[in-house]
C-alpha cells in the first residue's frame, strides 16, 4: 500500500494522521515548492454521497472567512489518483478534546488556559455571528490550539462541515452536532428520533458552547447517565428536564437516581473566585427555552467582562493558602480585598513591602510575588490527603489514566504545598525585619524620653528648692507631694519599657528551626515528580496497545498489563506518603510561623501600651508642672510683694527710733522757743512815751 499521497502542490503520508471525521480525515502534509507544513482534509466517499450544495457550502464558507480565531484555508486542491477533494488549511496542534483527554487534564484546565480559550474562542464566535454563520457542531474536537510565534498558543474554531449562514434570529431544521453537545430540542429530534415540528436558531450554538466550557473547566461533561452515551432516554431526560439553575446532571448506577447541581464540582484546577464568575455564565448558556437565553451581544458583553477582569495572586495569612482572585481592575480597593476573603482587616505585602491601601491595581502580581495579607487572626488547617481511586473494573486504558491523573494532581498539590510554605516563611522574615527596624525605632524614641526625663528632674530639684523655700514662710506641701509621685510614675513607667526592650532582645528568635529546612521537601518533590513520569509512561503504553495493537491481546499482554497495573497502584500509594509527609511539613511550618508571628505581635502590643502610658504620663507630668510653676510664680510674687513692704516698714522703724533719740532735743527746744515768743508777746504789751 502507498503510504504517501499527494496533490498538484502538496504531498502527505496517510501515517501521519491529524484527524478524524464523518466526513474525511485531516494529515499533516507539505507544500512540494517550499516544504511549509499544512494541514490536508482529505474528503471520503461518504462526503461525497452528500449533495453538491451541502459539499460545496463548507468550501464557499471557508473561502468568505478571515479571522485570527477561524482556521485558515490556504487552498483547493484534489487527490492525484482518488480525485478526492482536498483542503489545504493552516496547520495546528492538537485539538482541546485530545489536550483535555491527557492525564494531567483529567481535573479540568488550569484557569489561564481556560481564560484564553474562552477568549479565543468566544472571539471567532462573535467574528461568525457578524458573519451569519452558524457552525452547529461547536465541541471540543473542533477547536484546535495553535503556537504563537511570541509564545503561547492561540485556539481557532474549525471543521466547518455543518456550518451554514443563518442570521440570529433565521432558523433551520437540517440535524448536525454531536451527541453530548446537542442543545435539548436538536437531540429530540435527531437522537431520540421523535417526531417534532420545532425549529431551531443559532442560539443552538450557546448550548454547546456551554458544555463545551463545562468539560475543558471540569474535564468532563455536564450530563452523564450511566453507561454513558448509549444510555438515550436518561441522557434525554437529564437535559430536558434540569431546572433554570442547574448546570450539570450524573446518574452513578442503571435506574439511579438523577443528581443535579447547581456548581461547578470542587475537585476542579481553576479557582474558587474563577468559579463563582463562570458559573453564572453556564448557568445562562445552559438554557432550554429561548427566552432565558442570552443573546450573543449580552453573550458576548459577559465574556469581554469576564476576560477583562484582573488577576491577582493573594496569600493570606490568616489560612495559609495562595488564592486567585478576578476583579475589575476600578474596584481593586483593600476594602473589596478584604471582603472577597472573608477578613474584617489585615495589612498587606507587596515585594517585601507593607503598602499602601490606596492604587492597589497599579501592582502587579505573580504566583511567585502575590499580595501578602497579614491579619491578626491565624488559624493552622488541615489539608485532609484525599481516597485514592477505587480499583473498580475499568479496562486497562481508563485505569491508567486515571492512575496518572491523580499522580498530576498529587503533584500540583506538593508543588502548591512548597510554595505556600515558602511564602508563609517570607512573611516571618518580613515580619521580623519590620520588628526589628521599628525596635530600633522604638529605643531611639526612648533615648529621647530619657532626656526628657532628666530635663524633667532638674526641673524638679529646682522646684523642690523653690518649695523649700516657700515652706520658710509657712507654704503646705501638697504641691511638692504631688510632683514627687508623678515624677516617679514617670521613672517607673521607662524602667518597665527598658526591661521590656531587654528582654526582647534576649529572646527575639532571629533564625528559623532545622525543621524548616527547605532542601528536604524538594528532594521529596524530585520523588514525586519520577513517579509521575512513571504512571504517565505507562499510560502512553496502555494507550498504544488500545489503538495501535493487534485486537486480540495474548496472554503475555495480559501478564504485563496485569504487573503494569500493579505498578500504576504503588506508585499513587507511594505519592500518597510522600504527600501525606509534606502535608504535615507545611503543618510545622505554619505552626512555627504561628508562634513566633505571635510573639512579635505581644510584644508589639506591649511596647505599644507602654509607649502610650508613658506619652499620658509625660503630659500629666507637664501640665503639672506648668499649672505648679504658675501657682508657685503668684505665691513668689505675692511673697516679693510682702518682703518689700516689710523692708520699707523697717525703714519707717528706724526712723521712728532715730525720732525717739532726737525727741528731747526737740522737747528743750520747742520750750526755749515758746518762752521767747511769750517774751516777745508781753514786750509788745509794754506803753509807749
Amino acid at each position: 500500500m502507498n503510504v504517501v499521497r499527494q496533490s498538484l502542490n502538496y504531498v502527505w503520508s496517510v501515517q501521519e494522521v491529524i484527524g478524524n471525521g464523518a466526513t474525511g480525515t485531516v494529515y499533516k502534509c507539505s507544500a512540494k515548492k517550499t516544504g511549509a507544513p499544512c494541514a490536508a482534509k482529505v474528503f471520503n466517499s461518504q462526503a461525497d454521497r452528500r449533495p453538491y450544495e451541502v459539499r460545496i457550502r463548507e468550501i464557499e464558507l471557508l473561502k468568505k472567512l478571515s479571522h485570527p480565531n477561524i482556521i485558515k484555508l490556504m487552498g483547493l486542491e484534489q487527490e492525484i489518483g482518488s480525485k478526492a477533494t482536498v483542503l489545504i488549511m493552516e496547520l495546528c496542534g492538537s485539538s482541546l478534546y485530545e489536550i483535555i483527554e491527557e492525564p494531567e487534564n483529567m481535573f479540568g484546565v488550569d484557569d489561564i488556559t481556560l481564560i484564553n480559550i474562552i477568549q479565543d474562542v468566544c472571539a471567532g464566535m462573535e467574528y461568525l455571528k457578524n458573519s451569519n454563520v452558524v457552525h452547529r457542531d461547536v465541541k471540543p474536537g473542533n477547536i484546535l490550539r495553535a503556537d504563537k510565534g511570541s509564545g503561547g498558543y492561540i485556539y481557532k474554531i474549525t471543521d466547518f462541515g455543518a456550518a451554514r449562514e443563518l442570521g440570529e434570529a433565521e432558523q433551520f431544521v437540517s440535524l448536525y452536532g454531536t451527541e453530548e453537545y446537542l442543545h435539548p430540542d436538536i437531540y429530540e429530534k435527531a437522537v431520540m428520533k421523535w417526531s417534532s415540528n420545532k425549529t431551531f436558531t443559532s442560539r443552538v450554538d450557546m448550548w454547546s458552547l456551554g458544555v463545551t466550557f463545562y468539560h475543558l473547566a471540569t474535564g468532563q461533561l455536564p450530563f452523564r447517565p450511566a453507561g454513558g452515551r448509549q444510555n438515550k432516554d436518561i441522557m434525554f431526560k437529564m437535559i430536558s428536564e434540569k431546572s433554570n439553575d442547574a448546570i450539570s446532571c450524573y446518574q452513578d448506577l442503571d435506574n439511579g437516581s438523577l443528581i443535579y447541581s447547581n456548581e461547578l464540582p470542587k475537585k476542579t484546577r481553576i479557582s474558587e473566585n474563577l468559579k463563582m464568575h463562570l458559573t453564572p455564565i453556564l448557568k445562562c448558556l445552559l438554557q432550554i427555552q429561548q427566552q432565558f437565553m442570552l443573546s450573543y451581544d449580552d453573550f458576548f458583553k459577559e465574556i469581554k467582562e469576564l476576560v477583562s477582569l484582573k488577576k491577582i495572586y493573594v496569600f493570606c495569612c490568616g489560612n495559609f493558602k495562595l488564592q486567585n482572585l478576578y476583579m475589575d481592575a476600578r474596584e481593586i480597593t483593600a476594602t473589596n480585598l478584604f471582603q472577597t476573603l472573608g477578613i474584617t482587616n489585615g495589612e498587606i505585602i507587596f515585594n517585601e513591602d507593607f503598602i499602601d491601601f490606596s492604587n492597589l491595581s497599579s501592582y502587579e502580581t505573580t504566583v511567585d510575588n502575590p499580595f501578602i495579607i497579614l491579619t491578626n487572626s491565624m488559624s493552622c488547617e488541615k489539608l485532609l490527603n484525599e481516597d485514592l481511586p477505587q480499583n473498580i473494573n475499568n479496562d486497562d486504558l481508563k485505569f491508567s489514566k486515571i492512575h496518572a491523573g491523580y499522580a498530576y494532581d498529587f503533584k500540583r498539590k506538593a508543588e502548591n504545598i512548597i510554595l505556600c510554605c515558602k511564602l508563609t516563611k517570607q512573611i516571618y522574615r518580613i515580619v521580623q525585619r519590620f520588628f526589628l527596624e521599628s525596635f530600633k525605632l522604638f529605643q531611639e524614641i526612648c533615648k529621647q524620653k530619657h532626656y526628657q526625663i532628666e530635663f524633667i528632674k532638674k526641673q524638679f530639684i529646682r522646684l523642690n528648692k523653690l518649695l523649700n523655700l516657700k515652706d520658710n514662710f509657712n507654704s503646705d506641701l501638697e504641691m511638692k507631694i504631688e510632683s514627687q509621685l508623678k515624677y516617679d510614675c514617670v521613672v517607673s513607667c521607662f524602667s518597665e519599657i527598658q526591661t521590656l526592650l531587654k528582654r526582647i532582645l534576649e529572646n527575639m528568635p532571629l533564625k528559623m528551626p532545622t525543621i524548616l529546612n527547605d532542601s528536604e521537601p524538594l528532594l521529596w518533590l524530585e520523588s514525586i515528580s519520577f513517579l509521575v513520569k512513571l504512571n504517565h509512561s505507562i499510560f502512553l503504553k496502555f494507550y498504544k496497545d488500545k489503538y495501535y495493537k493487534r485486537a486480540v491481546a495474548t496472554m503475555l499482554d495480559e501478564l504485563v498489563h496485569k504487573t503494569e497495573k500493579e505498578k500504576l497502584q504503588t506508585n499513587l500509594l507511594s505519592l500518597s506518603e510522600k504527600l501525606e509527609w509534606l502535608i504535615a511539613y507545611q503543618i510545622s511550618v505554619e505552626k512555627d510561623v504561628i508562634q513566633r508571628l505571635s510573639f512579635f505581635n505581644e510584644e508589639k502590643q506591649k511596647i505599644s501600651a507602654l509607649t502610650t502610658k508613658l506619652d499620658q504620663t509625660f503630659k500629666i507630668l507637664n501640665n503639672h508642672f506648668e499649672l505648679e510653676s504658675i501657682n508657685f510664680d503668684d505665691e513668689m510674687c505675692k511673697y516679693i510683694s510682702w518682703s518689700k513692704n516689710l523692708v520699707d516698714f523697717n525703714k519707717l522703724q528706724k526712723q521712728l527710733e532715730l525720732l525717739e533719740n532726737i525727741m528731747p532735743e526737740l522737747i528743750v527746744t520747742a520750750n526755749e522757743q515758746q518762752q521767747k515768743l511769750e517774751y516777745l508777746e508781753n514786750f509788745d504789751m509794754i506803753p509807749s512815751d
